[in-house]
C-alpha cells in the first residue's frame, strides 16, 4: 500500500509531468497528437526540446540555491509564484502564434516555474515518502501522467488544449500548501558526509551518460517523425505499465534495476540500430519504448531521492536527476538527429553501447559504496547498543534558563534542546514526545535559525563553549 500521506506529493508530481507535455507539444508546433508536426525540420525540433530543457533544469537549480534561504512565509508563497510564472509562460505560448520571442520567452517561463515546482515536490518526496516506497511514488505518478497524456493525445480537444494546463498547476499549488516544508538543513553523520565526497563524482556522470544515451536513441524517433507521430498517444499506455512494474522492483529488488537496464537497453539498442526502417519500427515500437527508457527514469530518480533523504542539501539532490537529465537528453537528441543521418550504424552502436555501460557501470560503483556505507552504519549502531553507554553531563539548570531566554526560545523548543544536548537522536525524541520526526525536525529548524549555528553539530558545540565560559565565569 502507498501510504496515505503522500497521496497529495503523489498527485502533485503526475499533474506537473503532464503539464510538461503540455508544454512539450506547443512549443514542438503539434497540440492534436503530442508531437512535432510534419512540416518541422528534426533539427528545429531538437533545437526547441533543448530549450525547454535549459529552462527546466534551471527552475530546479533556482530552487535548490533559494529555497533554504527564504523565511517560512516566503516559502508558503513560493509555490504560488512559480505557478505564476509558469501560467504566465503558457498562456505567452497558446496565444503567441508561430514560434517567435514572445513563444521563445513564454516557453522558458513556463519551463522554469515547472522547474521549481518538480523540485519542490521531489524535495518533499525524499524527506515524507519512506525509503521502501520510492520506486512506487516515482512509477505511479510518471505512469499515471503517462496515461493521463494518452487521454489527452486522443480526445480531440479543440481550443480547450490550452485550459488543460491550469488545473495541472493549480491543483499542485493547492496540495502543496497544506502541508509544511521541512527545514533542509540537518548535517549528516560522519559515515555519510564520507559517502558523498566519494560517490558524488561516479553518481552524477552515471546519470549523465544515461541521459545522454536516452536523447541520442530518441533522435532516431525524430528522424521517423512522420512515420510515429500518430502512434505516439498509444504508446503511453504502454510507458505507463512500464513505469509501474519498473517502480515496484525498485522497491523490492534495487539491486536488480541496473541489470535490468543493460538487458532491456540491450534490445533497445539492437532495435533501434538495426531495424530502423519503417516496416518493422511501428509495430514493435510500443514494445520497445515500454522497456527503454522507463527503468532508467526510475533507477536515476530512485537513486536521488535515497541519496536526497541522507544528505544535508536534500533540496539540491532530490532534483538532482532532473537538473541532469533535462539538459543531457535534449543535447543527446540534437547531437543524435545532427550525425545520425551522416554517420554509419556501426558508430551509432558504439556510441549508445559506450554510454549505456559506462553509465550503468559508474551508478553501480555509487550504488556499492552506498550498501557499504548502510554496513557501516548498521555496525555502529550494533556497537553502540552493545558498548555501556556514558551518561552525559547535568546541564546547569541556571545556565540553560539564561540561553534560552536570551535567544527567545519556546517551550517546545527548550525540550527539544534538553533532548539533543543529551544525545539523543531524532527518531528518539520523536518517539517520547508522541509527534512526528518531521516535527521534531522543524523545531530544530527554529533552533538553527534563532541561533545563528548551521547545523545541530555547530549548535551542539557552541552551547557547550558558552556554559564552559559561563562556569570559568561563575568560579
Amino acid at each position: 500500500m502507498f501510504p496515505a500521506t503522500s497521496v497529495p506529493l503523489l498527485l502533485s508530481e503526475t499533474l506537473l509531468c503532464t503539464f510538461l507535455i503540455l508544454v512539450y507539444s506547443l512549443v514542438t508546433g503539434d497540440t492534436s497528437v503530442l508531437f512535432a508536426a510534419a512540416d518541422r525540420t528534426e533539427l528545429r525540433f531538437a533545437l526547441r526540446v533543448l530549450w525547454i530543457a535549459l529552462f527546466g533544469a534551471a527552475g530546479m537549480i533556482g530552487f535548490a540555491l533559494l529555497f533554504r534561504r527564504l523565511s517560512e512565509r516566503a516559502r508558503r508563497r513560493a509555490p504560488l509564484v512559480a505557478v505564476g510564472v509558469a501560467g504566465l509562460g503558457f498562456l505567452c505560448l497558446a496565444l503567441l502564434p508561430g514560434q517567435g520571442a514572445g513563444a521563445g520567452l513564454g516557453a522558458a517561463l513556463s519551463m522554469a516555474g515547472y522547474g521549481f515546482l518538480t523540485a519542490l515536490v521531489l524535495y518533499r518526496a525524499s524527506q515524507e515518502v519512506p525509503f521502501s516506497h520510492f520506486g512506487r511514488f516515482v512509477g505511479l505518478s510518471h505512469g499515471l501522467s503517462a496515461m493521463l497524456q494518452f487521454l489527452i493525445g486522443t480526445v480531440p480537444w479543440g481550443a480547450a488544449f490550452p485550459a488543460l494546463a491550469l488545473p495541472c498547476l493549480g491543483a499542485p499549488a493547492y496540495l502543496l500548501a497544506r502541508g509544511e516544508s521541512p527545514e533542509p538543513s540537518l548535517t549528516p553523520d560522519a559515515a555519510w558526509s564520507a559517502l558523498f565526497r566519494k560517490s558524488r563524482a561516479v553518481l552524477l556522470a552515471g546519470a549523465a551518460l544515461l541521459s545522454l544515451m536516452i536523447g541520442v536513441c530518441d533522435s532516431v524517433t525524430v528522424t521517423h517523425l512522420t512515420e510515429y507521430a500518430p502512434t505516439f498517444p498509444a504508446t503511453r499506455l504502454f510507458y505507463a505499465a512500464g513505469l509501474l512494474a519498473f517502480g515496484w522492483l525498485a522497491d523490492k529488488r534495487l539491486a536488480l534495476l541496473p541489470a535490468a537496464v543493460i538487458v532491456t537497453n540491450t534490445y533497445f539498442l539492437w532495435f533501434r540500430v538495426f531495424h530502423t526502417e519503417a516496416g518493422l519500427f511501428l509495430p514493435l515500437a510500443r514494445l520497445v519504448e515500454t522497456v527503454y527508457d522507463a527503468p532508467i527514469i526510475v533507477l536515476l530518480t530512485v537513486g536521488f531521492l535515497h541519496t536526497a533523504a541522507r544528505s544535508d542539501r536534500p533540496d539540491l539532490w532530490a532534483a538532482m536527476s532532473r537538473i541532469i537529465e533535462l539538459p543531457c537528453m535534449g543535447v543527446g537528441l540534437l547531437a543524435g538527429v545532427a550525425l545520425f543521418p551522416v554517420v554509419p550504424l556501426s558508430s551509432v552502436f558504439a556510441a549508445y553501447a559506450t554510454l549505456l555501460f559506462a553509465g550503468v557501470a559508474l551508478l553501480c560503483r555509487a550504488a556499492l559504496l552506498y550498501i557499504e556505507t548502510l554496513r557501516e552504519n548498521a555496525a555502529a549502531a550494533l556497537r553502540a547498543t552493545t558498548e555501556p553507554q556514558k551518561t552525559p553531563p547535568e546541564l546547569p539548570e541556571v545556565f540553560f534558563e539564561d540561553y534560552c531566554r536570551h535567544y527567545h526560545l519556546t517551550r517546545r523548543e527548550k525540550e527539544v534542546l534538553s533532548d539533543l544536548l543529551n544525545g539523543k537522536s531524532v527518531t528518539e525524541i520523536a518517539e517520547e514526545t508522541f509527534v512526528t520526526e518531521r516535527t521534531v525536525r522543524f523545531h530544530i529548524a527554529n533552533l538553527l535559525t534563532k541561533t545563528g549555528a548551521k547545523n545541530q553539530r555547530a549548535l551542539t558545540a557552541r552551547f557547550y563553549q558558552m556554559q564552559d565560559d559561563w562556569q570559568s565565569a561563575e568560579s
